[in-house]
């Protein structure tokens, strides 16, 4: 997810990379993105026993640390760690376990990997899941290793978290406590522990026709407005541009894969697929909504060759 792995200059790039050719190990690499240069921090040797996985990279808000996972092949359960942007600092926050007891706070499903949500404002904590098995649970951990209860909602997004100004948090593709399961929302509370949530968006999840079958991703306004921007699943599925301080919303394009605003919130960045015209599309819309004037759209062609799977807008 390039949103993630991107500093908050935009002038570095953490990635997982294949570390030889013989072993599947993966290992984390920072890439200057200026000057082309690698820095290759030390592997961490948690797993002695099995081949190692560092994936994931997600940076911290004030470009201090990097957090992870780190998986083993041998299907013990996987780690979240924290790094320097260097190497240095490594620290491992937490382990997950192949048998919790059903009275933890935090059950993880034996072999599955934590999944890493995001660091919250301030860069001293991060969110993430400890259960990704079916649906998945919601936790936050600081810097120290400590851990607060899930939410009282539960998740099935890949990508669920948000963070704006004053704290703003929002969750999408969850349900809270008591929906039934084919129910999609955007959520927004003040805090990761909040039990009351005010939903954004509603919808009912109906794979078998054209309408829309959930909604995800989204996206709080960088210059901190209580604006957002998240996308609606379907055949047609599309990106929806919300005011909430206005009560309003509004349909900016359809066919619409992944969408951000631009990191400065100037505009708002789409990957759409518009087979009439190109399998794949980038467009860039202003913070209104209207498709800004511009060249014609870059066109990727989306073969076997050309598969995008996410996008990120940097300026520098």
């Amino acid at each position: 997810m390039l949103r993630r792995q991107f500093s908050p200059d935009g002038r570095q790039i953490a990635l997982s990379v294949a570390a030889n050719a013989g072993v599947l190990d993966q290992e984390l690499r920072v890439v200057n993105l200026e000057t082309g240069a690698v820095a290759m921090p030390v592997p961490f040797n948690s797993f002695p026993a099995a081949s190692q996985f560092d994936v994931n990279p997600v940076w911290s808000p004030d470009g201090a640390h990097i957090a992870f996972v780190a998986l083993s092949s041998s299907g013990t359960s996987g780690e979240l760690w924290v790094m320097n942007p260097d190497g240095g600092g490594a620290t491992r926050l937490w382990v997950g376990c192949n048998a919790c007891q059903p009275s933890s706070s935090l059950i993880h499903i034996a072999t599955a990997p934590p999944r890493i949500y995001g660091w919250l404002p301030g860069s001293q904590r991060i969110a993430f899941d400890p259960a990704p098995s079916g649906q998945g649970a919601y936790a936050v951990i600081d810097l120290n290793g400590e851990t607060s209860p899930a939410g009282a909602f539960q998740v099935t997004s890949v990508d669920p978290a948000s963070w704006g100004s004053a704290s703003q948090m929002f969750v999408v593709g969850a349900r809270q406590a008591g929906l039934p399961a084919d129910r999609s929302q955007v959520l927004r509370g003040d805090g990761p522990e909040q039990h009351s949530l005010q939903v954004i968006a509603d919808v009912t999840v109906n794979p078998n026709d054209n309408n829309v079958t959930g909604v995800h991703d989204p996206r709080w306004d960088p210059q901190g407005s209580r604006m957002l921007v998240y996308l609606e699943s379907g055949v047609q599925g599309s990106l929806v541009l919300a005011d909430l301080d206005a009560r309003t919303s509004k349909q900016l394009s359809s066919r619409v894969a992944y969408a951000d605003w631009m990191s400065n919130g100037d505009g708002i960045v789409t990957l759409e697929v518009h087979p009439a015209t190109a399998p794949l599309s980038v467009y860039v819309y202003e913070r209104d909504g209207r498709l800004r004037a511009q060249p014609p759209p870059l066109v990727i062609p989306n073969d076997t060759r050309n598969v995008l799977t996410d996008l990120a807008a940097r300026a520098y």
